[in-house]
């Protein structure tokens, strides 16, 4: 017999579960979705990151851009890193320096946390537990900036997505273009309006560069205005070439830092699958849903998520001059395609075309081309 608010290691030595109350989906001690960069269903390589405030790289990870940060970057999802050698990692390469930011100007890198998976963090009167955060990073400065080694990349944490709390500390990186492990933990905090929903609930957030408004003290919880820099923070912008790179990201209950937990890929899709599906075009003329035409000008298709999503989803296509509908009167290019009705199981789709038949069985497809895609979100 195991008592529920055990925690501990099971099966010679290596830990594989960890016991303890209000896990999250899964059973993992993890908060951090995909921190092993494995899914990226928006591609693997994103040029001029930053240039959009919320734009996301790999699932789940996305680049804030406040005050309207001038500098820009290629995000990557690249392979062989992390401490092992043979993990994913997500490479973010200065393209556009900001070596003199403006006052209030930064930009970060960030993970939001459903209020749903958040709740092993909350302690039994409300408040905040302590936190241990670990991940692998690498870190390259090109010799035109000022950066030298050992350098420093502040880390954050913040509850409410930002809104309430935050902790900054700077994580110390020995050597250049080398993999290293890095923890810290933050103690446990007054800070007790969490919410047990669909909403975003707490937050990582690894900072690229700031300005001098942005500088917070390091190592202490404080009321959050996005400052999420230190005194000490090197600027990653400071030159092109630059880079960061992280895998292996983790968030824990606690004050000890334990080893990384692992997943398989199936349930790190899953999971992404909760906040965004992307649906590829694999051929030319790909079915994506059936559906039957509604009007003169209008067909309707059912599209069932392939998870049931944090809310109800919103569609994005790649142009809807990609698609075509095809019922017995022969194909007809799209103008338009809106969602009809949205619910995180099922959306239905509404496609404009020029002119058809009323009341006949129709699919919803690509053209000729591979280069195509259509996707639901529902990210925080």
């Amino acid at each position: 017999f195991i008592a529920a608010d055990t925690v501990g290691v099971v099966t010679g030595g290596t830990e594989q579960f960890r016991f303890g109350s209000n896990p999250i989906p899964g059973g993992s001690k993890n908060l951090v979705i995909n921190g092993q960069c494995l899914v990226s269903q928006r591609g693997t390589s994103f040029t001029s990151y930053g240039a959009s405030d919320s734009e996301y790289s790999v699932d789940r990870w996305k680049i804030r851009s406040i005050s309207s940060a001038s500098a820009r970057w290629t995000a990557s999802q690249e392979s062989s890193g992390g401490d092992s050698g043979k993990d994913k990692w997500l490479k973010i390469l200065c393209t556009t320096a900001d070596g003199s930011p403006g006052t209030n100007e930064t930009q970060w890198i960030t993970q939001i946390i459903e209020g749903f998976n958040s709740t092993s963090v909350v302690a039994d009167d409300g408040t905040t537990k302590a936190m241990t955060v670990s991940l692998d990073i690498i870190a390259h400065a090109d010799g035109a900036g000022s950066i030298s080694f050992p350098a420093k990349v502040a880390v954050f944490l913040d509850m409410s997505a930002g809104a309430s709390r935050e902790y900054v500390h700077d994580v110390t990186i020995a050597a250049a273009d080398t993999w290293e492990r890095v923890t810290f933990s933050a103690p446990a905090d007054s800070f007790n309006t969490w919410t047990t929903d669909n909403a975003g609930n707490l937050g990582i957030g690894i900072s690229l560069y700031g300005g001098s408004g942005r500088v917070a003290a390091e190592d202490t919880w404080r009321a959050s205005g996005r400052d999420n820099i230190t005194s000490n923070t090197d600027n990653w912008a400071d030159a092109t070439n630059n880079y960061i790179g992280f895998t292996n990201v983790q968030i824990e209950t606690g004050s000890v830092a334990t080893s990384f937990a692992y997943e398989d890929i199936g349930t790190t899709l899953n999971k992404c699958y909760r906040y965004y599906q992307q649906w590829n075009i694999l051929t030319a003329y790909y079915t994506i849903a059936q559906g039957y035409n509604a009007g003169t000008t209008t067909s309707r298709y059912i599209l069932p998520t392939r998870q049931t999503m944090r809310a109800a989803p919103t569609l994005s296509v790649s142009n809807v001059a990609d698609f075509q509908t095809q019922d017995g009167g022969g194909s007809k290019d799209t103008t338009n395609m809106t969602l009809n009705s949205s619910l995180p199981e099922v959306v239905q789709i509404n496609a404009t075309v020029a002119t058809q038949t009323v009341s006949l069985a129709t699919v919803l497809g690509a053209d000729n081309s591979t280069a195509r895609w259509l996707a639901l979100s529902a990210e925080i």
